[in-house]
């Protein structure tokens, strides 16, 4: 299982891929890593929210974030979110609970 500072790093080199490829205006870390849970079967779950998705790119969008992802460490699962669907969403779904109790780990 890495530790906390190699989970750093590695979603820092993450978050430099990406940047150059799309806007990024936030990136969150939820799941076992944000909870301080994680085994070492966890994956690296992040939210990345951009402008520049919607729903009508959703599948290129999980494309381009999941190829970068490839190219740093496998165990970087990325999930695309428009920066719309962040304003409208509930707090009880995926996305409302992934703001709620998320780390935000670049902004």
């Amino acid at each position: 299982m890495p530790k906390r500072d190699d989970i750093k790093k590695l979603i820092s080199q993450y978050i430099k891929s990406i940047s150059q490829k799309i806007p990024i205006n936030k990136v969150i870390l939820f799941g076992s890593y944000a909870t301080g849970n994680p085994n070492k079967y966890s994956d690296i779950d992040l939210a990345v929210i951009s402008s520049k998705f919607s729903e009508k790119t959703h599948l290129k969008d999980l494309k381009l974030l999941w190829t970068e992802a490839a190219k740093i460490n496998s165990k970087i699962e990325p999930l695309p979110f428009s920066t719309e669907e962040t304003k409208n969403t509930d707090s009880r779904s995926f996305l409302g609970n992934i703001l709620k109790n998320g780390k935000v780990v670049y902004k």
